[in-house]
């Protein structure tokens, strides 16, 4: 996988290193392109919130926000509370749909 594999390079700190946020952006461009998804309403903002929200799911908030660098983990809590409340309306939602529970 090629996410483990630059793990296995880097071994510590970033497992990308952009000298600033534009030539992320250019090179994010490149690959959406090499993949024909330009212009599908991917970016690097959507990328990044749907990680946190997927990764709030089955790791710590702590690591969530370590791991994508954030200063503060209230940070990372907006958008972990999202995926806190969808799930508790998921839950509530099978409560009430058990027989008997009316």
């Amino acid at each position: 996988m090629l996410l483990e594999e630059r793990i296995n390079e880097v071994n510590y700190g970033p497992l990308v290193c952009f000298k600033n946020a534009s030539n992320m952006s250019l090179a994010f461009r490149r690959y959406l392109k090499s993949l024909k998804l330009f212009g599908t309403g991917f970016s690097l903002r959507v990328f990044r919130k749907t990680f946190i929200s997927q990764a709030s799911e089955y790791m710590d908030l702590v690591t969530v926000s370590k791991l994508v660098g954030h200063a503060s983990i209230s940070t990372t809590a907006k958008y972990y509370n999202k995926v806190e409340l969808k799930r508790k309306a998921t839950e509530l939602n099978k409560f009430v749909g058990l027989k008997g529970a009316e």
